[in-house]
């Protein structure tokens, strides 16, 4: 398995749990509102009760030139590294 394999595995396995994760969290609300419901006035929403992070609104952050560099430095760090790496198993 290749770092870029395991890489893109990791990041799946990652992905999935984060989403079983909010379903989790999601369906607990959801509980919460049902169970009390009987016991208020209004009909209470499971979003009356509270907001997730991940249902905020997220704003991007703005790259600048700084970050840029850093992330093209990185960039060749890792080319030079995997060539050296490829020429080294080739």
């Amino acid at each position: 398995m290749t770092p870029k394999m395991f890489f893109n595995a990791q990041l799946g396995m990652w992905e999935r749990w984060e989403v079983e994760t909010q379903r989790d969290w999601e369906r607990t609300r959801w509980l919460g509102a049902v169970t009390i419901n009987p016991h208020t006035k209004r009909n209470v929403q499971p979003k009356d009760l509270t907001t997730f992070e991940w249902e905020k609104k997220r704003r991007r952050k703005v790259l600048d030139a700084k970050g840029a560099e850093k992330i093209r430095a990185e960039a060749k760090l890792y080319k030079k590294i995997m060539k050296k790496k490829h020429q080294k198993n080739g």
